[in-house]
Order: C-alpha cells, then structure tokens, then sequence
C-alpha cells in the first residue's frame, strides 16, 4: 500500500516534471522567434529603395497636437498675427493697447494675471509707448510686450499674455514630416539616419532646454515624423531650422503614397523582405 503511494507521487512528480520541461521550450521557441522577428526589423531598416520621386513641398511648420477647435483657433490667431499694420501709443495702459489689438486682429487676447501679477505687472498701470508702422502684427504685439518682460503663448483658443519665465513652461507637440532630411543616399539605395537631424536641432536650439541637459523639452522620431514637444518659441526656431535645411539639401521625401521596398542587407543577393 505504501509502495503504491510512493508510486503514485512519483509518477505525479515526473509527469509535472516533463509538463514544466514542455512549458519551458515553448517559450523558448516563441522568445526565440520573437527574437528573430526582432533582427528582421532591424534589417529590414536597413536599405530602403524608393518607386517615386521624393516630394519638394513638405510643410516645414509642425502639426499641432492638439483638439480640432484649437488648431483651428491657433490658424486663425497666427493669419491674423502675419498681417501688417501699424500702431501708435504714448503713454497707454497696456489693457488699453490689447483691447486695441482685439479690435484690430479680430481675435481674443487675454491676460494671465496669476502670472503677470508674480511679476509685478498691473496691464491696468502698465505704461506702453510705441511707434511702428508697416510691420507684421506679430512684431507689433513683441514690440509690446517685449519692454514689460512679457510674452504670448495660445492656449485655450486664445492669444494669452503672461510672462517668459510662465511661457517658458508651457510646452505644445507638434509633428514634423521630415523624410527628405532623414533619408540619405547609399548607393542605390537610401537609409534612415535620424540621429543628425535631432543631434543639429539640440545643439542649434538653445541646448539647454531639452530634457538630457536639464530643460523639458524633448524630441523624437516615429517612422520619418519629428515629434517635439517644446515652446512655442523654440517650436518656431525648430520650422526655421527645418526650412533652412531644406534649402541647402538636395534630398526630399517620398509621398504618402510612395510603396517602399525593404531590403535585408544581412542575406546574400539582398533579397526583398516585403513592401509597405
């Protein structure tokens, strides 16, 4: 009866056993093929051939992260801000000078008193005096605020004052498309090199903003799309920086419907991996 016990046990303990030894090799072999699913990828990133011209007239300003009805406020605060005009106040409060600005760009520009008032700026007292004609209304509204230590961001679906140290805390994501900058020419075929992009926009763009030198601001890429998320000024200098590239590289991007080839340059003969 013991004998028959004991048999039992073991019999259990070897078919657990055995289970356990299955269980083990089958996650191996799917950790294995995940693996060399894994190394394909990276081949598979590694020589691209293009079906198509790549296109000329990629937008070098960001699309703004953001809701339907606030890209379409920030649209409309920017044509307004682009076109000129000209102003003239001696002596004029500065709520009188954005009231006078509201009527004339047709859009809504608010105050940030929380924090205008830790700056110590009253828009009731403030004294504005200028004279500019003929230039954007962008650099009218700069030439502003720019005295007072002031500054403007669009939140909320308006034009809103507040002060530089505030502004520079306020963060907005855009997405650039920037293939005809990423992809570069490798004998018949082309490569995705990203890294010199991001490396020119960190060192070019005041360096210590972003987040590996102790700023917020960041950076990255999926697929060939620039994701920045930073300031409205640095987002600005970033399309600046885009736009001067573009007007000294012979490369462009592949449209959307460009079909791309995939080469695996680890195999011989570099067979064709797939098209996307």
């Amino acid at each position: 009866m013991v004998n028959q016990r004991l048999f039992g046990s073991f019999g259990c303990y070897v078919a657990a056993t055995l289970l356990l030894f299955v269980a083990v090799g089958e996650a191996a072999g799917q950790q294995q093929t995940a693996d060399r699913k894994g190394r394909n990828y990276r081949w598979a990133s590694d020589k691209i051939q293009l079906d198509g011209p790549i296109p000329q007239d990629l937008p070098s300003e960001g699309t703004l992260v953001a809701s339907e009805a606030e890209i379409a406020a920030e649209k409309k605060i920017l044509a307004a801000l682009a076109k000129k005009g000209s102003l003239e106040v001696t002596e004029t409060f500065l709520v009188d000078v954005a009231s006078e600005l509201r009527d004339k760009l047709q859009v809504p520009i608010v105050f940030d008193h929380r924090s205008l008032q830790g700056g110590g700026v009253d828009p009731a007292t403030a004294p504005v005096t200028l004279t500019i004609k003929d230039v954007s209304f962008e650099a009218i509204l700069s030439s502003v605020l720019r005295p007072l230590e002031l500054t403007w961001i669009i939140r909320d679906e308006a034009l809103v004052v507040t002060t530089r140290t505030e502004a520079d805390t306020w963060l907005e994501t855009r997405v650039y498309a920037v293939q005809d900058l990423v992809l570069v020419k490798r004998g018949d075929f082309y490569t995705r090199e990203p890294e010199e992009l991001v490396s020119a926009i960190k060192e070019a763009i005041i360096p210590q903003s972003w987040t590996d030198t102790g700023g917020m601001g960041s950076v990255r890429f999926l697929g060939d799309t620039l994701i920045v998320s930073q300031t409205r000024e640095i987002q600005a200098r970033t399309a600046d920086l885009i736009r001067t590239f573009r007007a000294t590289r012979k490369l462009s991007a592949p449209t959307t419907e460009t079909r791309i080839k995939v080469y695996d340059s680890h195999r011989p003969g570099g067979t064709a991996c797939g098209q996307f």
